[in-house]
């Protein structure tokens, strides 16, 4: 009888040791997907950084053709 009890109390902690596993698992799975949305976000910031960035860039070229069209208008 003490056998028995000692084995299901084995196969109780053999069972406790999987779930807990299995959580850990899940915890890991999720820890991971948590690091993926950082990624995409990192990524999404670098596109609007380098949309501000060109946006920047077109910004000077405007500015540069008013300085050209100011010059062609005064040597006129």
């Amino acid at each position: 009888m003490a056998y028995n009890l000692i084995q299901y109390k084995i196969v109780s902690l053999h069972m406790a040791c999987k779930m807990m596993k299995f959580k850990l698992d899940i915890d890991y799975i999720a820890c991971h997907m948590i690091q993926y949305k950082i990624v995409l976000l990192h990524m999404v910031y670098k596109t609007i950084r380098f949309k501000l960035y060109t946006g920047h860039m077109s910004y000077h070229m405007i500015q540069y053709k008013i300085i050209l069209l100011r010059i062609a208008c005064d040597s006129v």
